[in-house]
């Protein structure tokens, strides 16, 4: 194959791809990273998502996961935060059953978003290690009290 027909097949491709994944760019979690307005978003030709319309949910769930039936992985259910519907999985009943915990009552997109809350912020900054005074790189800004550790003063405190 001569070069300028590989390029030429590589430069398709790739507009394809482009194409294709800029479809979905508004479905994936970058829109927590990367802020953007519904112009650019219809700019660039991505997706903009709607508002949905949702439905009243068929099951109120109880209190306990005892009270909890069989049948409640056919029915609709209503997230407390955002409105949206969702179902149980069969597989997520029996671990539910297992752990003794009840049906949540948020879906899996605001459960998920509340534990992305917990995490620390996608910036690094500059600290010293609490052992050994050594410059490090870490998630943990400079006022947070948090005592942190250099790779080898870790890993000779733990192991």
């Amino acid at each position: 194959m001569e070069i300028r027909q590989t390029k030429s097949t590589i430069s398709a491709w790739k507009k394809f791809v482009n194409n294709v994944a800029r479809n979905f760019l508004s479905e994936t979690k970058i829109k927590f990273f990367w802020k953007t307005t519904k112009y650019r978003s219809l700019r660039c030709a991505w997706i903009v998502a709607n508002k949905e319309e949702f439905k009243d949910a068929t099951y109120t769930s109880p209190n306990t996961i005892q009270e909890v039936k069989d049948d409640v992985t056919e029915e609709l259910l209503k997230c407390a935060t955002s409105g949206r519907n969702y179902k149980i999985t069969k597989a997520e009943l029996a671990l539910l059953r297992k752990l003794n915990m009840p049906l949540p009552t948020e879906c899996f997109f605001e459960r998920n978003n509340r534990r992305n809350s917990m995490r620390n912020k996608r910036k690094l900054y500059d600290r010293k290690c609490a052992k050994n005074g050594e410059d490090i790189i870490t998630t943990y800004q400079p006022e947070n009290p948090a005592i942190v550790y250099c790779e080898d003063c870790y890993l000779a405190e733990t192991y």
